[in-house]
């Protein structure tokens, strides 16, 4: 799912995301949904948010493979355990790379199976520059 938000006269993105379950057996379609997801957020024409349900742990290869891509940087990367469950982190918030990261967790309440999580971010490319211009931005850039 993809919306748009206004804030304080700044738009952005926000994506949700819920991919296929049952481990092993869907993996292939989650990686084909990853890649598919990486092209689209790069695209953005605005800063961007993405979360949801991943239905699989960073160690994952497909989720590995997504995190090295670097199509955004996760958020908190070490929160623990999003689904008590199955005792493992399948939940995640990325941010586009204009974003700092002051702080990311879990909150272990709440009736889910999923516990939910939250970041805190602030925005720190300069108004009306672009990625290329800061070397900060939605293209997986870090400025160096």
């Amino acid at each position: 799912t993809e919306s748009f938000m206004d804030i304080d006269g700044a738009r952005l993105n926000v994506y949700a995301t819920h991919l296929p379950t049952w481990g092993q057996f869907t993996r292939s379609n989650r990686r084909e949904q990853l890649e598919c997801i990486s092209r689209h957020v790069a695209s953005s024409r605005y800063p961007y948010v993405l979360m949801g349900d991943v239905t699989a742990p960073p160690t994952a290869p497909e989720v590995a493979s997504f995190i090295a891509a670097r199509p955004a940087m996760l958020c908190g990367r070490e929160i623990g355990v999003t689904h008590h469950l199955m005792n493992e982190r399948i939940d995640y918030i990325f941010a586009d790379w204009g974003w700092d990261v002051r702080s990311a967790r879990v909150f272990g309440v709440g009736p889910s199976d999923h516990w939910p999580i939250g970041a805190e971010l602030m925005w720190r490319r300069p108004a009306g520059t672009l990625p290329s211009e800061t070397g900060v931005g939605h293209v997986g850039q870090e400025k160096k």
